[in-house]
């Protein structure tokens, strides 16, 4: 999955989190705050290798997005 991960992305640590098994890839989810509508969050890229679904990677990574935006703005919804 790592090629479908722009190399641009690892540069953006707080707003891009990447699940691991093995040094492999299987999750990532890169989302940024609005800069026009402070209080709004954008998820702007997101996938889950196939051979790693349902098991709840998608689900850990969307709550700790929800977590760290809610924390970067407490107004966020």
């Amino acid at each position: 999955m790592a090629y479908m991960l722009p190399k641009v992305f690892y540069h953006i640590n707080t707003s891009c989190f990447i699940a691991e098994k093995n040094e492999e890839i299987v999750g990532f989810l890169i989302w940024i705050m609005s800069q026009t509508k402070l209080d709004q969050a954008y998820i702007h890229f997101r996938g889950v290798h196939p051979g790693y679904r349902k098991n709840d990677i998608g689900k850990q990574l969307h709550e700790k997005y929800c977590d760290s935006a809610w924390k970067e703005d407490p107004l966020f919804y």
